[in-house]
């Protein structure tokens, strides 16, 4: 399993996958859960944290309000942490080059804006590069474009890759079944099932 995995993390950190996703102009974050308080500790102290920024904004703002661009290191404590992976077979790790530059994208490039596009939705915590901050009215207008329905409160396209993901371990259990039926013809029964059997649910 590691074999596979590291072929995959390696391509992903050899390409500079992650440094190009964070400068692209096509990519803007939007946090499913979004438990930030920044703004409620700062403003609201007395709320004890008790509710997170995205509820704050969803009473506050107006349907087409939006927050000033804030730079995330303002509201992050500590350092961005950038995970270094290892084994002995396939040593994985970002280079210094990456590590620097996401480190620094992070401290002054990356900026959160807290959006509320209708009146039936709630405030949406948005995480963006400076560029798209300097067309932030058209970026804006895209994502609201993407809310299609009262019934859906996550954009569409974000919709259905959850969707299909979700239908992966039901893709993945007839794999092992039909792994387990071929395998029949030459193992015997109880070892299929040490090693295909449920462990405690499937």
């Amino acid at each position: 399993l590691w074999k596979v995995f590291s072929y995959r993390l390696g391509y992903f950190i050899e390409e500079h996958i992650f440094p190009r996703m964070l400068e692209s102009r096509g990519v803007l974050a939007n946090s499913k859960r979004a438990v930030s308080d920044t703004y409620v500790s700062r403003f609201l102290p007395e709320l004890n944290n008790s509710i997170a920024d995205r509820a704050l904004f969803t009473v506050i703002l107006q349907p087409d309000e939006y927050t000033k661009p804030n730079l995330l290191a303002n509201g992050t404590t500590g350092r961005v942490g950038i995970a270094t992976y290892r084994s002995e077979d396939v040593p994985l790790m970002w280079s210094n080059e990456d590590r620097n530059f996401i480190e620094t994208f992070y401290s002054e490039e990356i900026y959160v804006v807290y959006y509320r596009p209708f009146e039936w939705g709630p405030a949406y915590r948005l995480e963006m590069p400076t560029l798209l901050t300097k067309k932030i009215d058209h970026i804006l207008a895209g994502f609201k474009k993407a809310l299609i329905s009262p019934d859906i409160i996550e954009p569409y396209p974000q919709f259905l890759v959850d969707k299909l993901c979700k239908q992966m371990p039901i893709a993945l259990q007839a794999v092992m079944e039909g792994t387990t039926n071929a395998l029949r013809q030459e193992f015997e029964p109880d070892l299929l099932r040490k090693f295909f059997g449920a462990y405690r649910t499937r």
